[in-house]
């Protein structure tokens, strides 16, 4: 019974970690296929799909779309940063 628990939570976590690593469109093609087998399914698959898209959803949107939503993506203005040096202070003792 323990062994059948762990095989579903790998099979579960595999799964997820599958869906938010896809491209979107390939999520597109299965979220279109399971919408024609099942169409209760279609409120799902939609959270789903939102829920991943960004930066790791692997579509290449963060460099093409920069939109209100994706400020977390966007890349720095300029290439230069400012680097603060601290001193090492001396150990107490």
């Amino acid at each position: 019974m323990q062994n059948l628990i762990a095989s579903l939570l790998l099979l579960l976590a595999s799964v997820y970690l599958l869906l938010k690593y896809m491209p979107k469109a390939t999520k597109n093609r299965i979220k279109i296929y399971f919408q024609s087998l099942h169409p209760a399914l279609v409120p799902v698959l939609d959270g789903l799909s939102k829920q991943s898209d960004g930066c790791g959803s692997g579509c290449g949107g963060c460099a093409s779309n920069n939109t209100a939503s994706n400020n977390h993506c966007s890349k720095p203005q300029s290439p230069e940063q400012t680097i603060k040096l601290i001193k090492n202070l001396p150990a107490q003792k």
